[in-house]
């Protein structure tokens, strides 16, 4: 078993990872301590032995994004993260094709409502977001940063990963 510790920015306290069509693996953090999201793009060590991490060699990916109070990220067409205070979640949305150059990049907030803490992909391009502030759900267009619609009354998920979508397309929620 092997155990590689690699550095992120201050006080980790979430990961995710999300692979693409060139089986290139990123893996972001979301930093809490600092108000940063780290990139970093995975590759087998040159030993053979375990990964190597390192920043993203695909422009314009970045290895450092500002997000104010990140609390969970969840792979989906790219990085989605909440922020535990606020009303926004951040996109983080690219591809990488088989040939030629990161595709469909973008860089968002999206105003979602107070205190997004929990989501889910729902198929890549849209997700679901649990906001604290007001106990409800948003059904959110990543590509478009549109809210499609919002559930009030929907008892809000405090966890980092309380939201799940099964196999036919149901939510549920692990509200309190």
């Amino acid at each position: 078993r092997v155990i590689n510790i690699f550095p992120a920015g201050k006080r980790p306290v979430a990961v995710a990872s999300y692979g693409t069509q060139r089986r290139i693996t990123y893996v972001a953090t979301a930093n809490a301590g600092d108000g940063t999201v780290s990139l970093f793009q995975l590759s087998q060590s040159a030993n053979g032995v375990g990964y190597a991490l390192s920043e993203p060699s695909l422009p314009p990916l970045q290895p450092r994004y500002n997000v104010a109070s990140p609390f969970a990220i969840h792979a989906c067409g790219g990085f989605l993260i909440t922020s535990s205070t606020g009303t926004t979640v951040s996109a983080l949305r690219f591809s990488v094709p088989l040939l030629g150059p990161v595709e469909d990049y973008a860089f968002r907030e999206i105003v979602v409502g107070p205190q997004p803490m929990s989501a889910a992909c729902v198929d890549g391009a849209t997700a679901l977001v649990s906001t604290r502030g007001d106990n409800a759900l948003s059904h959110v267009d990543l590509t478009t940063g549109a809210i499609r619609f919002r559930v009030p009354g929907v008892p809000a998920s405090r966890g980092v990963h309380g939201i799940a979508i099964d196999q036919n397309g149901n939510a549920w929620i692990a509200g309190t």
